[in-house]
């Protein structure tokens, strides 16, 4: 009878550490979306910035300044968020908070300016809420971990 408990015990264990193996898959695999979608804007500042898009409209050259200073910053903040995001460093998420932040003052404050983007700022505000909810789980699992082992 021991015996059938103590190998419910460790099976349990197991698909305990299954179970956290496929959310730190998952959460691997949402950071290399969010990545990807920071080069994804980083090509369309820079395509902007040089006139590939836009009909040539938001050339650096011609472009109002307001629009020179936003675009300049994220087309160079972006892949370097993009690096901090895939490594998975810090700079990564101070990174995306710094470009949502600037992206929503841009199309959400400033629409005048910049006009509306509402898709991106969806996106945007679902990958903060999403990476707080992956950092809470992850945080309720490391305390539950320690007080098992009585630390």
């Amino acid at each position: 009878m021991v015996d059938n408990n103590s190998i419910s015990l460790e099976q349990m264990a197991q698909k305990s550490s299954d179970a956290s193996e496929g959310i730190h898959l998952l959460y691997n695999v949402f950071l290399s979306i969010v990545a990807l979608a920071c080069v994804a804007g980083t090509v369309k500042y820079w395509a902007m910035l040089m006139g590939i898009t836009d009909g040539g409209t938001l050339r650096f050259d011609i472009a109002p300044l307001h629009w020179r200073l936003a675009a300049t910053t994220l087309a160079l903040l972006l892949p370097l968020t993009a690096l901090g995001v895939w490594f998975q460093t810090a700079f990564g998420l101070w990174g995306w908070l710094l470009v949502t932040f600037i992206q929503y003052m841009m199309h959400a404050i400033l629409p005048d300016w910049y006009g509306t983007n509402s898709l991106n700022l969806i996106f945007s505000g679902s990958v903060v809420i999403m990476f707080l909810i992956f950092q809470t789980v992850f945080y309720v699992k490391d305390r539950k971990r320690m007080q098992e082992e009585g630390l």
